[in-house]
């Protein structure tokens, strides 16, 4: 009778395999550009006080900006657009000098000063956003490098087979791992296996949550939207009058630079000049959603799409049903958030009698993760 089985990273680990996020990925990618690794490790992994770090759970938070870079991040746009703001040429300040012909004409030097603020813009210039664009494919060598040096441990011989584990020819193959472990170590023919997020011959698919990413998305647009883009001295965008009749009140103005105030602001909010200077000097909401949608790219681009047409097609070719198939086994799957759709639609398309599913001991997270599923009552675990 043909059997199903399930394979996870914890199989190719329980054969020595170099396939750890955190003892083997982590490494290569520090080593091919340790600034690129940097940038992803803060981003990503490492985001509290003690630098623990999480690259253990890699797809649970691969996308996921921390809160603590998504502040510095903010926090980055405010000061830039407030150095902006500061080295702005004043309006009032802007003058011809004494041997031009337009020296003392102070309407054209205004319109002047205006002509230059449209020009201007804050600098975003920033290692993450420099580089944003590097960081998938960045992620995707290091992904091939582990997966080279996963098979090229498999060829040296050095792995062994489990003696616990028979497999038969006709056994079929769901592999969530990238490696040739199955046709390896225990001859499976290739036509067996559904390399469900690909192999080293084909796309590697990898990444989180598309709800988890919606939601990053989501807060970022939102911090972003918060950020004050317009002059802090435009005095268009507040009442200025009733400012300066307040500093008074609050006898934190004289009463005769309150008048002088006074009269300059009445003059200032009559001259079309002024209101073009300030709005003209207001920061392009254009230049945050550029960069608001540059984070957004990245992060879509670290999204696992569901390979569900791929498994139907696999279980229709392969002719599965559930009137022969009594039990599926899984071996080193974790089960997580990321993958748990897979095992609830495997289960509705085939239902099982049973589902023996393998743990490594009793801190293995998949025994948490098993108390989701909703086929719970099925599952026989056992130790591997």
């Amino acid at each position: 009778m043909t059997r199903l089985f399930i394979i996870g990273n914890g199989f190719d680990r329980a054969h020595g395999l170099p396939t750890s996020y955190k003892d083997n990925l982590k490494p290569i990618l520090k080593e091919e550009n340790l600034e690129l690794f940097n940038l992803i490790n803060k981003l990503y992994f490492v985001f509290d006080k003690n630098e623990q770090d999480y690259w253990s759970e890699f797809e649970k938070y691969l996308g996921k900006i921390s809160e603590e870079e998504r502040k510095l991040l903010i926090q980055f746009f405010e000061n830039q657009i407030e150095l902006y703001f500061q080295e702005l040429p004043s309006i009032d300040e802007y003058s011809f000098s004494s041997d031009d012909d337009k020296f003392g004409d102070s309407f054209t030097a205004r319109q002047y000063a205006i002509s230059e603020v449209e020009e201007l813009s804050p600098s975003f210039d920033n290692f993450l956003l420099n580089n944003i664009n590097k960081i998938k494919d960045f992620i995707s060598v290091g992904f091939n490098i582990m997966i080279d040096q996963a098979n090229e441990y498999l060829n040296s011989g050095e792995a062994q087979k489990k003696e616990s584990i028979n497999f038969n020819s006709d056994d079929l193959f769901i592999n969530f791992n990238y490696t040739n472990t199955l046709e390896s170590l225990y001859g499976i023919d290739s036509k067996n296996i559904l390399y469900i997020h690909g192999n080293r011959n084909k796309q590697l698919i990898w990444g989180n949550e598309q709800n988890v990413i919606d939601d990053l998305n989501d807060i970022i647009k939102q911090d972003i939207s918060k950020i004050d883009i317009n002059n802090p001295n435009d005095p268009f965008k507040h009442n200025i009058l009733d400012h300066i009749r307040s500093q008074v009140n609050n006898g934190k103005l004289r009463h005769s630079e309150a008048a002088e105030a006074i009269v300059y602001y009445e003059e200032v909010l009559e001259d079309e000049s002024y209101m073009s200077y300030y709005e003209n000097s207001a920061v392009s909401d254009e230049d945050l959603r550029r960069v608001g949608t540059s984070i957004s790219n990245l992060s879509c681009s670290m999204v696992k799409e569901p390979q569900l047409n791929h498994l139907y097609k696999w279980i229709e070719d392969h002719a599965i049903s559930e009137s022969y198939l009594k039990e599926i086994t899984v071996y080193g799957h974790s089960i997580g958030k990321v993958d748990k759709i897979y095992f609830e639609k495997i289960d509705s398309l085939l239902n099982p009698y049973l589902w023996e599913i393998s743990y490594h001991d009793k801190s293995d997270v998949v025994l948490e993760n098993l108390c989701q599923l909703s086929f719970k009552n099925k599952i026989e675990p056992f130790v591997f």
